[in-house]
């Protein structure tokens, strides 16, 4: 079976999920259309990456994981 993200991207993607959900009390539904920028976040994390974002989602998830480093260079 073919997978597009490896499995320690998966199972962290699963837990920040359920994290960011919990503590914005989603519903299923309105969740899913979190599911890229988590994924991004997760592979950012995993990866040491810096996320080049100015969506205020990556904030969220700055707060909720301190290992997810953001930058903005639209200010």
């Amino acid at each position: 079976m073919f997978y597009l993200f490896p499995l320690k991207v998966r199972f962290f993607f699963g837990m920040l999920k359920k994290s960011f959900v919990d503590k914005r009390k989603l519903k299923k539904e309105s969740a899913k259309k979190h599911n890229i920028d988590l994924i991004l976040a997760s592979m950012a994390i995993l990866y040491s990456c810096v996320l080049v974002s100015e969506d205020s989602i990556y904030s969220d998830l700055g707060k909720q994981e301190s290992r997810l480093k953001i930058e903005n260079w639209a200010k």
